[in-house]
């Protein structure tokens, strides 16, 4: 266990702080966490930079070795879900006018919490 008590959902949530942290620092505006749209899906974190707008997966791992291989992390229907969602969103934000890219954020988080590291991958 990273740090004691921690369970999985902590884990989880930790990931996403992480991540809403970094995109802060690297100049990006976080317009949203968890969004969901009922029975169809649900978006991690909803970020914008110049005039593109990012919908992030976040995915945090104790084991560096589960990221050996990406594929698989985000499978093809939970992609086309974010994909709704994503579209569900800037429909109903009246933001159809920006660029949009799907991206995969991967944290490996380290026993210590202080070397965590992250990285992120273009889905679509």
């Amino acid at each position: 266990m990273i740090f004691p008590g921690l369970n999985s959902a902590d884990k989880g949530r930790f990931a996403e702080d992480f991540t809403v942290h970094f995109l802060m620092l690297s100049g990006y505006s976080v317009l949203s966490r968890n969004y969901s749209v009922y029975r169809i899906g649900e978006i991690d974190i909803v970020a914008l930079k110049g005039e593109t707008i990012i919908f992030i997966e976040v995915k945090g791992r104790v084991n560096e070795e589960l990221f050996a291989g990406y594929d698989g992390l985000v499978p093809l229907k939970k992609l086309r879900r974010i994909q709704r969602t994503a579209s569900i969103y800037m429909d109903n934000n009246q933001v159809g006018d920006l660029n949009c890219k799907i991206v995969l954020a991967y944290v490996h988080i380290a026993r210590d919490k202080y070397h965590t590291k992250i990285n992120f991958r273009t889905l679509l």
